[in-house]
């Protein structure tokens, strides 16, 4: 401790690198929301509203496939979540 004050534990590079991480991380998540979670949801809300009452078979299988991709969408919301946690993690860690 020099003149009352206390040194920083990390340098500027490296909170410079952190930054650029997070940086990155969040443009990949925007990206992801946007062209992979938003365009799934949107083909899921046109088969539903184009689903055809009349037959059953096929509503029914519309509903199927609109379930799977609903779920693919889950998944792929929860893997972006993890991955932001993971970056989260490891910016705690240096600290």
């Amino acid at each position: 401790m020099k003149n009352g004050m206390h040194r920083p534990s990390y340098s500027l590079e490296a909170l410079l690198v952190l930054l650029d991480q997070h940086e990155q991380l969040i443009g990949t998540i925007e990206k992801e929301i946007y062209d992979n979670i938003g365009q799934v949801l949107c083909l899921v809300r046109i088969q539903l509203s184009c689903m055809d009452f009349e037959n059953r078979g096929k509503a029914q299988e519309q509903v199927k496939e609109s379930g799977i991709l609903i779920a693919r969408a889950i998944r792929d919301l929860r893997n972006l979540v993890k991955q932001a946690k993971g970056h989260e993690e490891r910016i705690s860690a240096t600290r």
